[in-house]
């Protein structure tokens, strides 16, 4: 259930929680690093938009237009 995901990732005492293999590991490892607890360790917005996982579906996107 979404609610006890959310409740899970703040929860310090507990793993964040992995998306399923039957994601693509672009997308694993984007979630992964999205949800990294610490601040001085979790990538920025800037970072992220350059993920391989964002720019493919960057590429998805204009290709359909």
């Amino acid at each position: 259930p979404p609610m006890s995901a959310i409740f899970c990732i703040g929860d310090g005492s507990k793993p964040v929680p992995e998306l399923p293999e039957k994601f693509s590991s672009d997308a694993r490892g984007f979630t992964e690093l999205c949800l990294t607890r610490n601040q001085h360790t979790r990538p920025d917005a800037a970072t992220l938009l350059q993920h391989p996982f964002l720019k493919h579906k960057r590429r998805q996107k204009t290709s359909l237009s």
